[in-house]
């Protein structure tokens, strides 16, 4: 919507303007200027975008560790505990 209207600006201003602001020239440099801009938000984008994915891969990270540290429920029925697999009172009484 901005680039349209700017479009629609420029077409209107176009006529006013002296003749050495329309030459070829000045259309290189606003090529040129137009371009560096585009750069340097595309290297701005790369970074917030690198930024999140390091977020992201920190918070996964950190998830995993607390789901490994989780203690897991023993497959045995209760009484038939083996003496090999602490009980999970156990594992939390012995921290």
């Amino acid at each position: 919507m901005c680039m349209f209207g700017g479009v629609l600006l420029g077409a209107c201003l176009r006529p006013l303007l002296p003749g050495h602001h329309v030459s070829a020239d000045s259309r290189d440099v606003v090529k040129l200027g137009v371009g560096v801009i585009a750069t340097q938000a595309a290297l701005v984008l790369g970074l917030l975008v690198s930024s999140a994915k390091g977020a992201f891969d920190t918070m996964n990270a950190e998830i995993t560790q607390a789901s490994a540290r989780m203690p897991r429920p023993t497959l045995c029925p209760r009484g038939t505990q083996s003496t090999q697999t602490p009980s999970i009172t156990a594992t939390y009484r012995d921290r």
